[in-house]
């Protein structure tokens, strides 16, 4: 997982490289703005298997899958896997009833969708302080997944399941954006 955030102060306005003359209304409205964000980027984290119809094992829990091989994520653009993510879904297999499976819970060769997401946002403070000192207004104009990407939720991971291997859901939100207004007096 990669998290990286920023804060940059844009180079319009008044005492600023581009700007330093307008006249006070312009840079009013185009001078002092702000520029940050938060970007993440994962790979996504291991699957967990699990079995539909399985028996529980006294002190283990429920059974998994056994594994006849080593379990891939099919290759390709996202149509390829979103409706079978394994390139080799027959690696799944029903255990014997009652018995304590080879496969480990996580698997440690095949993770779940990745995120790859970016909240921006713009800002400027207005100074009131001819009213009184300290006093001023905030505006902020945020995107929230600001480029649109869809997140996809892990794949059914149930043997046994219609839905095995099959993405049906997205992780996150479409994009958002919001205006906001901050007063400090």
């Amino acid at each position: 997982m990669l998290n990286i955030s920023h804060v940059y102060e844009l180079p319009f306005g008044k005492g600023k490289p581009i700007g330093n003359n307008w006249n006070p209304v312009v840079n009013g409205i185009v001078g002092g703005w702000h520029v940050n964000g938060i970007w993440t980027f994962e790979t996504g984290f291991p699957l967990t298997t699990g079995l539909i119809g399985g028996f529980n094992l006294p002190t283990w829990g429920g059974q998994t899958a056994d594994l006849v091989g080593t379990p891939t994520r099919a290759g390709g653009p996202v149509s390829n896997w979103i409706n079978n993510y394994f390139a080799n879904p027959d690696v799944f297999v029903r255990p014997p009833k009652y018995t304590v499976t080879d496969a480990p819970r996580t698997l440690p060769w095949i993770n779940r969708p990745g995120v790859d997401n970016a909240t921006l946002s713009m800002f400027k403070e207005f100074s009131l302080s001819r009213i009184r000192e300290g006093m001023r207004v905030e505006f902020r104009l945020e995107a929230l997944n600001a480029f649109n990407r869809v997140q996809f939720s892990p794949p059914h991971t149930s043997l046994g399941s219609s839905l095995f291997g099959v993405i049906t859901s997205q992780a996150n939100q479409p994009r958002q954006v919001q205006l906001t207004g901050k007063f400090y007096f």
